[in-house]
């Protein structure tokens, strides 16, 4: 016994008792045709993991929750440096944080995926790996009524639409890792995925002036077929040099995305003028869109301590990429079929860009102290060819990236904080290139080839601090937002009620963005609840150009929210939030009418244990809105959910549960919005109420000491 033996014997057992599996499922079936099925399962050892799940059902779940999602499908997908980073896919319609669909319409999910990773010799080696498969449709009806403010007064539009999609994506992504040596790492990634979307859509919009004289009406047919294709490759080594701080890093990312579009276009369009018939207009089209994106970056980063404090960073990026958009749109010929271009709304567009990045930052932590400030500047050059007209658009932008952050700590349980950010934006090649957009024929879009750059600043100031003995805590936050020169809509209306979106720079006026939060939380001892409150202002300034006239919207919300929570082990946990609300909107064209209104917003959940291994649990919800100058109706609804579970085995891992879905049938799709000239309201179906009864199955096996059969 020299001590060695009976440490690797430690070691050798405290592994083995990271080999098992876990695993759960759970199925249940409701009134309405309602149903649902999970199954997960899970195997490991010390240095490698296997999973597999699969979800199916029309309850709104649609994937794993983040919780899940960590046990069964977790990526290491991460190709990023200091400066840089690139976005690997993430959530899409399949997947959410919540695993729940965004709630218009009715869906029908099949979603599966497998998880592989694992490590080898002394971990130097390592692999991740996904696969992910899943299918998606979504059937409903939305209803959108429509303010448009313009210089001779306002439109008013209502729109009854019934709309189908069926999504079916696939996707993979991997990481390979390799450490030569303590100092040095090699990591290479790839992700990429295959989707294919079907849309179909049927509107009846009719619109009126503000006398309600009818200006036109309009039934719209539009179905679509998309294709996508994407991969993104990434290399990035990263070295330690001869002292602590002293790094260099290359990173380079390859990304190919393309995108087949076919679809169909039928209108059928009434004008009216003083409420007679005036005339009308057909649309039947047929359109191809092939799109095609490339893109090689690589980045240099370089760091040097300057003193035990202060650290330079030096990074300078190169990227190069092209882009294809080849937008054919084809009118229908008598007994011809769609063979006539239409050479308005088509288009057949090259861009290539070539960018130089240098960046110089430093970073100091001092004492109670860590500032970070520096900049990158980029230059960009920028080429169009028009393949139709041979016209060439060349274009050259210089975009800044100042920043600074600043946090100091008060004490270790208190902090404040100050960041600015700086950052120039280029139009995007949808908005720089002059075809026009017709999907909707009283709404054509046009982009402007002579956009320029954007520029962004961003400040955020926070303060936070907690008392550990009382459990107190405040915060208080706010950030401001302000545009240079945007990119905004320049909207000519005709009498008819026709409209043409052509982008601009707004040079004269800057668009902002505001918000503010101030909360305070305590646990009153006294009765042991959990107590807080908090105020939120969140707010924009946004301009645009209305036949020819300058209109700015003014949009600020105001929240009042109270909280509360309260538990006891094994008996209840309790927790509620609730408050008002009051909404701020106008716009400068318009002063008389406004869309200001109050509201009023509750949530709350509620589990009892019961005797005999039975758990009641219950969560609602409340919105209220009133009704404004541009709608007339208030809106509210209460959304109760609750169910009583029975558990079993001694573990209590299997679980018996009857489950209410919105008790009271209130749940109608809610939803108002402002944006320019446009004051939106839109009421679409979504679940409501079904009962359901499920069965669900915790299983798990850690691994055994192995030792003791030898």
């Amino acid at each position: 016994n020299d001590g060695k033996t009976n440490k690797t014997l430690n070691i050798k057992l405290k592994a083995d008792k990271k080999n098992g599996y876990f695993g759960k499922t759970d199925v249940g079936v409701g009134t309405d045709n309602y149903y649902r099925g999970q199954l997960m399962f899970n195997s490991f050892t010390a240095k490698q993991r296997f999973s597999v799940y699969g979800v199916t059902g029309n309850d709104g779940k649609t994937s794993l929750d983040w919780q899940d999602n960590a046990k069964y499908a977790t990526s290491n997908i991460d190709i990023s440096t200091p400066g840089m980073m690139i976005d690997p896919g993430g959530y899409d319609e399949l997947e959410s944080r919540s695993g729940q669909y965004d709630g218009k319409g009715l869906p029908v999910a099949r979603t599966g995926g497998i998880h592989y990773d694992n490590k080898w010799k002394s971990d130097t080696l390592s692999l991740n790996a996904n696969y992910k498969i899943g299918a998606l449709t979504v059937d409903g009806t939305n209803n959108i009524q429509t303010q448009n403010n313009i210089p001779s007064g306002r439109l008013n539009s209502n729109s009854d639409q019934n709309f189908h999609s069926k999504i079916f994506r696939q996707k993979i992504d991997g990481v390979f890792q390799i450490k030569p040596d303590s100092t040095s790492s090699l990591k290479i990634t790839l992700n990429g995925g295959v989707k294919n979307t079907e849309q179909i859509n049927h509107a009846l919009t009719t619109t009126e002036n503000e006398t309600d004289a009818l200006l036109n009406n309009n039934l719209l047919n539009n179905s679509s077929n998309t294709d996508q294709h994407n991969l993104t490759a990434g290399v990035l080594y990263t070295k330690k040099l001869n002292k602590p701080g002293k790094t260099f890093s290359l990173n380079f990312i390859g990304s190919i995305n393309k995108t087949n579009t076919t679809e169909l276009l039928n209108s059928k369009i009434n004008f009216y003028s003083n409420g007679l018939p005036d005339s009308a207009q057909s649309v039947n089209q047929s359109k191809t869109n092939a799109t095609s994106n490339n893109a090689v970056n690589t980045i240099l980063h370089y760091s040097e301590p300057l003193s035990k404090a202060m650290l330079m960073i030096v990074s300078y990026g190169f990227a190069t990429g092209g882009s294809a958009s080849n937008q054919r749109t084809f009118n229908m010929a008598a007994d011809e079929g769609y063979d006539s271009l239409d050479s308005l709304y088509s288009n057949n567009f090259e861009v290539k860009q070539l960018s130089n990045q240098l960046g110089l930052n430093f970073n100091l932590v001092k004492n109670k102290t860590m500032l970070a400030f520096g900049s990158k500047v980029s230059t960009v050059d920028f080429r169009q060819l028009d393949l139709y007209s041979k016209n060439r658009l060349n274009r050259n932008f210089i975009l800044w990236n100042p920043q600074v952050n600043l946090q100091y700590r008060i004490s270790q349980q208190s902090s404040v904080r100050l960041n600015y950010e700086g950052n120039s934006v280029e139009p995007t090649v949808a908005q720089l290139q002059p075809v026009l957009i017709n999907n909707d024929p009283l709404n054509i879009t046009q982009g402007n080839p002579d956009l320029k750059p954007s520029f962004i600043q961003r400040v955020f100031v926070g303060y936070q601090a907690y008392n550990p003995l009382n459990g107190q805590l405040v915060g208080l936050f706010t950030g401001y937002q302000l545009t240079a020169n945007p990119v905004v809509s320049n909207l000519m209306t005709d009498s008819l009620g026709r409209t043409i979106n052509r982008y601009i720079n707004m040079n004269n006026n800057s668009t902002v963005n505001f918000n503010f939060a101030a909360f305070f939380d305590r646990k009153i001892k006294t009765i042991d609840l959990n107590a807080g409150i908090n105020l939120n202002v969140n707010g924009n300034t946004y301009y645009n150009l209305s036949n020819t006239e300058l209109n700015r919207t003014n949009y600020t919300v105001y929240t009042l929210q109270a909280r509360f929570s309260k538990s006891k082990a094994n008996v209840y946990e309790f927790n509620a939030s609730l408050g008002p609300n009051y909404t701020v909107s106008g716009s400068s064209l318009q002063q008389n009418i406004n869309n200001n209104g109050r509201g009023f917003a509750g949530n709350g959940d509620f589990t009892l244990y019961l005797p005999g291994k039975f758990q009641f649990s219950t969560n609602a919800n409340y919105q209220y809105n009133s009704k404004t100058e541009t709608f007339d109706q208030d809106f509210s609804r209460v959304i109760i959910n609750a169910s009583l579970n029975k558990l079993f085995l001694k573990e209590q891992t299997l679980k018996l549960s009857l489950s209410g879905n919105d008790l009271l049938n209130q749940n109608t799709g809610f939803n108002r919005n402002v944006s320019g000239n446009l004051i939106t309201q839109s009421n679409y179906t979504t679940i409501r109420r079904y009962f359901m009864i499920s069965l669900s199955y915790d299983f798990n096996k850690v691994g055994t000491d192995k030792t003791k059969n030898k």
